[in-house]
């Protein structure tokens, strides 16, 4: 899945060691999103066709959030989100690793501008 293994003498050659580092950095600031989570309602926004985006959803503590996982990055800077919605007045929407809230609108569609970019794969927590 990363393509990351041991060489023939059985050490992890600087490149896969990088990518590991990397990998693990990302998941430090990024793990609400991945570990404590299950599967949500839908798997994948089939509304979101410029870019892909992916679901999961808080368990326990973090059971009225649902994270966004979005694959690249629209060219107009405007997140489109088809499948999910957030309850008008109580919800926020945050960009994780940035310290803010970010400015969203629901209709039939909950979009918002984006602000930040994360190469890698950017998460957006619905909160309601």
């Amino acid at each position: 899945m990363i393509n990351v293994g041991p060489s023939k003498e059985g050490t992890i050659i600087p490149i896969f060691q990088e990518r590991l580092s990397q990998l693990g950095t990302w998941l430090k600031s990024n793990g609400e999103a991945i570990y404590a989570t299950v599967p949500w309602t839908y798997q994948n926004d089939s509304m979101s066709a410029q870019h892909e985006v992916w679901y999961t959803a808080g368990k326990g503590a973090l059971s009225g959030n649902v994270y966004a996982l979005v694959i690249g990055w629209p060219k107009d800077e405007k997140l489109i989100l088809g499948s999910v919605r957030a309850d008008s007045g109580s919800a926020k929407v945050d960009m994780i690793g940035l310290d803010r809230e970010l400015e969203f609108k629901q209709t039939r569609l909950l979009y918002f501008k984006l602000c930040y970019f994360n190469k890698m794969l950017s998460i957006f927590k619905i909160i309601n």
